[in-house]
């Protein structure tokens, strides 16, 4: 017999661009996951490329950064009830907006291994927050809210790496990271403006 699936309904065309009261967390996940990939895929090369570590201290970058994410993911049910949704995403983004401003005006491996560790404490709660945010809108489905935010923070953390190497060609890695910084500081304003 053939296999047959349950029916789901949907509430419109396949893809669309995202409804005003999902735009402004879509926007956040841009930013956030902008930052995720470019840490994941620059840190290291910042470090040995830039301020001429050691290939050990090199790699403590990345290890730092993904250390505090996986910490923060796996304590992040019990800290986001304490502070609130809306306070640790605004917080996050601040986090990781200092963490990559030490990582460039203090130009020594261990300040930025430590800044890299600072963004990933700050990011690691924002991308759950989202999705559960966007699940919850009154007036949108919940699977198209999701779908909104999870394709503009993929967009992001796909476009950011290459959009930095592009940058750092031209301007070097430091002004790169420092644009990474600035889109980590706008999601925080933008926090203030939206409803999580």
């Amino acid at each position: 017999p053939v296999l047959q699936l349950p029916a789901s309904e949907t509430d419109g065309e396949s893809f669309t661009i995202p409804k005003r009261p999902v735009l402004g967390i879509a926007i956040i996940a841009f930013c956030t996951m902008l930052g995720e990939g470019a840490v994941a895929d620059w840190s290291a090369i910042y470090l040995r490329e830039t301020l001429h570590s050691s290939l050990f201290l090199a790699g403590l970058g990345f290890a730092g950064f993904c250390a505090a994410m996986t910490i923060g993911r796996f304590y992040g049910d019990s800290i986001v009830p304490r502070l609130g949704a809306a306070r640790v995403v605004s917080l996050g983004s601040l986090l990781g907006a200092a963490g990559l401003t030490i990582a460039v005006f203090i130009p020594q491996p261990v300040a930025a291994i430590f800044g890299f560790t600072l963004v990933g404490i700050g990011f690691s709660c924002i991308v759950p927050i989202l999705f559960r945010a966007a699940a919850n809108i009154p007036g949108i489905a919940a699977g198209s809210g999701v779908a909104s935010v999870t394709t503009s923070g993929i967009i992001g953390f796909l476009l950011g790496p290459p959009l930095i190497g592009f940058l750092a060609e031209a301007y070097g890695l430091a002004i790169s990271l420092m644009m990474v910084a600035t889109l980590a500081l706008f999601a925080f304003l933008l926090t203030l403006k939206t409803k999580l």
